[in-house]
């Protein structure tokens, strides 16, 4: 798919986004780089725990890319609001603006600007690639999400800020019980331009001894960054290289191409950028290097120039945070089985989490994805990998259940975690927020005219301040009495019905929390569907 940042595709989803959670009851608000804020109310004012990611794609993007974790976010809302679950403290959904930095070439910066790592200004003057002559503010009038709100972490605090992502990568997949990875952090990286300048001959007239072959030492250079890269235990990529003037019978007079370098810690990774300069140094003035030069001729010099165009420094995420995805995670299997089933990983890509965590304690969730990729193949058969009952998980679980010859065992899937709904979205809800309790007090003011009804009923028969600790699982129940008639007096809990509610809740509420435990995966590929 593409829905470029700020562009008349992105604005649906933005409308679609913002419609949604208000009709769950969220308040919602878009600050001056257009992230859109949506706060479900708790018992206490106090800032959100938020589920934070973006719905912009890259040009050519996955479905899941970013997408994933503003859904399940706006799920939790629903769930929240559909079982009367209140938390101690507000809880919400945010979408970034612009994290790809496909359209507008700063990634992340909009989450930047609002922990004040960005100049506001620079941001709104960013001007698309391509070409074009629209800016980040001129497109955010255009599509009305220029919001009136500060983009600021003290105009829009956040109390804690958990991503659910697509891991981006092979580590999930290729370790078959490593199923959920738990972020600790992302790794530093320092994105270069280096310019090349040799001088453009005749390919046919200048002997080797007499080029300044820009083009050839750019392959040097770069061949050599990988192999000193992964002798410090580093990465170092090139995806752009340009190169004029582009004949095939010119000798290359000048060559630009990235050098995006990473790290897990800062020191680390500087230390790579040093040795790297020194040597390409030594290149440069024509030295042998790592065997590069070996059975050549030596040309005339070239000069290289760096051009730092971007930085990030190594990210630590707050461990409590990190512990809490660790323990959740960890509580979808059996106790037995849980032995190598979450494991904590440093996150080789950049996500808004890296600017919250300046701000907020942050933490990030990663699931698998196919084959490690961002964007999915066509739908076809699934992998037989996909297929065993242990990676359900796996983010292509949507395309499988699409797949024919998997009609059936989705039907079946349906019909067994169909009961046990209730409790896995409880569960799911849990490990999104962290902190919730469900309503001891049925008399509080519900802004939802179902639960009104029902909460008059209640008051009706006399049930006004008796509500059972786990109104979520018996509330079915209590209707069903009620409108059966049964009455409940000021002793309520020596009537039989009373009694009758009491038995009902400890022994089918436990059952329904164990049995959702096993069939959360089936019910977490309905929300997915529901979505």
């Amino acid at each position: 798919m593409s829905r470029l940042s700020l562009s008349s595709s992105d604005k649906l989803a933005r409308d679609w986004f913002v419609g949604t959670t208000r009709s769950l009851g969220c308040k919602t608000h878009v600050d001056a780089m257009g992230n859109t804020f949506a706060i479900r109310p708790g018992l206490k004012e106090e800032p959100p725990t938020y589920a934070g990611s973006h719905l912009d794609t890259q040009p050519m993007g996955g479905r899941y890319d970013g997408i994933l974790g503003v859904m399940a976010g706006v799920e939790a809302m629903r769930v929240l609001n559909e079982n009367w679950v209140e938390t101690e403290f507000p809880t919400g959904v945010i979408n970034w603006t612009n994290e790809e930095g496909a359209r507008f070439p700063i990634s992340m910066v909009s989450s930047g600007v609002w922990a004040g790592s960005i100049p506001l200004e620079r941001a709104h003057n960013l001007r698309e690639v391509g070409g074009g002559t629209a800016t980040m503010k001129s497109e955010l009038e255009r599509i009305g999400y220029l919001g009136q709100t500060p983009a600021s972490h003290t105009a829009t605090p956040i109390g804690a800020h958990f991503e659910l992502h697509i891991e981006q990568g092979p580590h999930l997949t290729s370790h078959a019980t490593n199923l959920i990875g738990a972020v600790t952090g992302v790794q530093a990286y320092r994105w270069h331009t280096l310019t090349v300048t040799g001088r453009p001959s005749h390919t046919g007239t200048t002997a080797f001894p007499h080029r300044a072959d820009a083009l050839l030492l750019t392959a040097k250079l770069i061949l050599h960054s990988h192999v000193l890269a992964t002798r410090h235990s580093c990465l170092a990529s090139t995806g752009v290289v340009d190169v004029r003037p582009g004949s095939t019978n010119t000798v290359p007079g000048t060559v630009r191409f990235s050098l995006d370098i990473r790290a897990e810690d800062d020191a680390r990774l500087m230390a790579f950028e040093d040795e790297l300069k020194r040597d390409f140094e030594r290149l440069v003035a024509g030295e042998e290097v790592g065997g590069l030069g070996q059975g050549g001729v030596k040309g005339m010099e070239c000069e290289v120039e760096w051009r730092l165009d971007a930085a990030s420094e190594a990210v630590k995420f707050d461990e409590r945070c990190v512990k809490c995805v660790e323990d959740s995670a960890g509580a979808l299997f059996p106790e037995a089985e849980r032995e190598g089933r979450v494991r904590r990983m440093i996150s080789g890509a950049g996500h808004d989490s890296v600017y919250t965590s300046k701000r907020s304690p942050t933490a990030m969730i990663f699931v698998p994805c196919r084959d490690g990729k961002r964007k999915p193949p066509p739908l076809s058969g699934p992998p037989a990998k996909a297929r065993r009952s242990g990676n359900h998980r796996d983010t292509s679980s949507y395309d499988e259940r699409l797949s024919e010859d998997r009609i059936e065992d989705v039907q079946s899937a349906r019909e067994q975690a169909e009961p046990y709904r209730l409790g896995t979205f409880k569960l799911f809800v849990k490990d999104l927020t962290s902190a919730w309790r469900i309503s001891r007090r049925v008399n509080r003011k519900i802004e939802m005219d179902h639960c009104q009804a029902l909460r008059r009923i209640f008051m009706e028969q006399g049930l006004k301040r008796t509500a059972p600790e786990n109104l979520l699982l018996v509330a079915c129940k209590k209707a069903e009495l009620v409108k059966m008639g049964a009455s409940a007096t000021s002793s309520q809990d020596e009537t039989p019905v009373w009694q009758e509610l009491r038995g009902w809740e400890q022994v089918n509420g436990r059952k329904a929390e164990l049995m959702a435990g096993q069939h959360r995966v089936q019910a977490l590929q309905l929300y997915v569907e529901d979505v």
